[in-house]
């Protein structure tokens, strides 16, 4: 649905708009809809997230724009622009011979938390790290080992 053989306003934002949730196949989660705390959060989503805000702006106003909306819109763009490029096989090289296509980009895969390995991705979408090879830097590798570390729990992927 991201991809931008639909047109880049489709890959880009569009299929936000446009996905309906009861199409989204659910066989990747299936361990994620047993946690009843997770699916909780996923039922009152949007509680959750207007109720996050209010707190904030009531907190501060700056508290709210700085740190919840702007964020959002810069996570947002983020992976609209991995949408786009990472679906346009000029822009990058695959790695894995996936049915889609999509590639891999060195530069937005370092500086978008290795959301740019866009190909490793669609091939291991289970995997939480998308750099295979040295060269390829996934900082959120890093970051989630470090709380696995210091939550004395290994994530899945890593046992």
């Amino acid at each position: 649905p991201h991809s931008p053989i639909h047109g880049v306003w489709q890959s880009y934002f569009g299929w936000q708009i446009n996905l309906d949730p009861r199409m989204v196949p659910m066989r990747a989660a299936h361990d994620l809809l047993r946690d009843k705390f997770l699916l909780s959060l996923h039922q009152n989503y949007y509680t959750v997230l207007w109720g996050v805000c209010l707190i904030a702006a009531v907190i501060h106003p700056m508290l709210f724009l700085f740190g919840l909306v702007l964020p959002m819109v810069i996570s947002m763009h983020e992976e609209n622009i991995v949408n786009v490029v990472c679906h346009t096989r000029k822009l990058g090289y695959r790695r894995y011979d996936t049915h889609d296509d999509s590639v891999n980009n060195w530069v937005l895969g370092t500086l978008f938390w290795g959301q740019g390995f866009h190909n490793t991705h669609h091939a291991q979408p289970s995997a939480y790290d998308f750099g295979r090879k040295w060269w390829e830097v996934d900082f959120s590798k890093f970051l989630i080992r470090m709380i696995a570390i210091n939550g004395k729990e290994r994530p899945a992927h890593d046992r």
